[in-house]
């Protein structure tokens, strides 16, 4: 809404200049993490169509005829400053009121967002994507799929399923046996992460006005179950498994 008259233009016709001029709206509005998250994702939609030009496999998917010769993004800067690592965890009374909270929310929202925590802070759009295919109840393992980063192809991460977990995974799998995956209300498609980001701003935002929390977001719940279970003794590697930081090593990706 703010560039209508960008909308109608081609994409390789657009300058870095205009780039700019997107991302220095942001930051006027008092934007910061956002603005690199925004370019991040333009260079990467602008690298696509460049690197199918020489991908014969690309090509076939997307096509040859985008005329991009430059990635116009490339010619702006991502401002480290904005790139600050948050250190929020919250308190233990904190959670309770978090969790409690989610006894209000509908049946889906409730359970997904308690079992992202259950297995350990896992990231929301590889637990939305897990399937009835990827659970086996009996082994208690669920698998999720690792595509974060510069990997060819999507990491398996398996992870054990609490006992006080089992009932949910159970529930959601009776009700989405199909492809959707286990969080859809349709069951044709899987819920959106921004479904359950905008509950935990609300629930966040209700907390803080009843004086039981300081503000937090998604990201600070994942980080809470990390700091956590290093509190509760749990090593560093076996804590790197279960929220699949960094496992990119031979053994970690052929043998163990």
């Amino acid at each position: 809404e703010p560039f209508p008259e960008l909308i109608g233009r081609k994409a390789g016709s657009i300058t870095g200049g205009e780039i700019v001029a997107i991302l220095k709206r942001m930051t006027e509005a008092g934007v910061t993490r956002g603005v690199n998250k925004l370019r991040a994702f333009l260079l990467a939609a602008f690298n696509l169509p460049i690197k199918a030009e020489g991908d014969p496999r690309a090509a076939v998917a997307l096509g040859q005829d985008f005329a991009i010769i430059a990635n116009p993004v490339a010619l702006t800067r991502r401002i480290r400053e904005f790139d600050r690592a948050s250190n929020r965890v919250l308190k233990e009374s904190e959670l309770r009121a978090f969790w409690k909270a989610l006894d209000d929310r509908s049946p889906m929202v409730r359970d997904a967002l308690r079992l992202t925590l259950m297995l350990g802070g896992q990231r929301l759009a590889q637990l939305l994507r897990v399937t009835a295919h990827d659970v086996d109840l009996q082994a208690g393992v669920i698998r999720l799929h690792d595509a974060k980063g510069q990997r060819t192809q999507p990491r398996e991460h398996a992870l054990p399923v609490p006992v006080i977990a089992k009932a949910i995974v159970k529930r959601l799998v009776d009700v989405n046996p199909g492809r959707a995956g286990l969080f859809s209300s349709d069951g044709e498609r899987p819920m959106n992460r921004d479904t359950l980001t905008a509950a935990v701003i609300d629930i966040a935002k209700t907390l803080v006005e009843e004086n039981k929390a300081q503000p937090f977001s998604m990201r600070d719940l994942r980080r809470t179950c990390e700091t956590m279970l290093a509190a509760m003794g749990i090593s560093k590697d076996i804590r790197a498994q279960l929220q699949s930081h960094g496992l990119g090593g031979v053994q970690d990706l052929h043998y163990d």
